[in-house]
C-alpha cells in the first residue's frame, strides 16, 4: 500500500500517525507476550541458599536483576526464611534460576554478580566494580547473548567450536 503523503490533509495525517502508533503498540505487545512465553519454556533449576550475618552487618540477600526502560536496573529480591538470634540472623531458602538471568548476591563472601549459564551460577565479579556493572547493564538492556557477556569479562575463551569457562568459581 502506497500513500501519497503530500495529498493528505493535516487531519488525515494526524489520523494516520495515530493509527501507526496504535499498530506499533499492538505489535510491541505481541512481541512481549511471545518473549514471556519463551521465558516460561526455558529450563529451570532450584537452588538452595543459606547465609548468616551479625546484627552489625548489612542483611544478606539474593536479588534477580532486570532492566526497566526509563528506570535502569531493578532488583527483584527473593523472599527467604529468616531466623533471628541474639547476635546473628540466619537466612535460608530456595530460588529458581533460568539461563541468562543475572543475580546480585550478598553473603559472607561479600556482594557479587552472577550469571546463570547452563543452569549454573557463574561469578562475574563484585557488584561495586563499575566495569562489571556497566557490562551487566548493557547485557540486560539489550538482551544480549550470555556467551558475549562472559567473553567481555574474559571468563570464557573465544573459541567457536569448543567454548570453555575459564573461571570455575561456580556456586552449587
Amino acid at each position: 500500500m502506497k500513500i501519497d503523503l503530500e495529498k493528505l490533509s493535516n487531519s488525515e495525517l494526524k489520523d494516520l500517525v495515530l493509527a501507526i502508533k496504535n499498530e506499533l503498540q499492538v505489535r510491541k505487545k505481541e512481541i512481549e507476550d511471545a518473549e514471556s512465553v519463551i521465558e516460561e519454556c526455558k529450563e529451570i533449576r532450584q537452588v538452595k541458599w543459606e547465609s548468616h550475618y551479625s546484627r552489625r552487618e548489612t542483611a544478606h540477600y539474593v536479588a534477580r536483576l532486570k532492566y526497566v526502560k526509563g528506570k535502569g536496573i531493578e532488583h527483584c529480591f527473593v523472599p527467604f526464611e529468616k531466623t533471628h538470634g541474639q547476635a546473628e540472623t540466619f537466612v535460608s531458602g530456595e530460588f529458581t534460576i533460568r539461563d541468562g538471568e543475572i543475580y546480585d548476591i550478598r553473603d559472607t563472601n561479600g556482594r557479587h554478580l552472577y550469571l546463570v549459564y547452563n543452569l549454573e551460577l557463574i561469578k562475574l565479579g563484585e557488584s561495586k566494580n563499575a566495569e562489571v556493572m556497566h557490562l551487566v547493564k548493557g547485557y540486560l538492556k539489550h538482551k544480549e547473548n550470555p556467551e558475549s557477556l562472559l567473553e567481555l569479562l574474559k571468563l570464557k575463551k573465544v573459541n567457536i567450536h569448543h567454548p570453555e569457562l575459564i573461571d570455575d568459581d561456580i556456586i552449587q
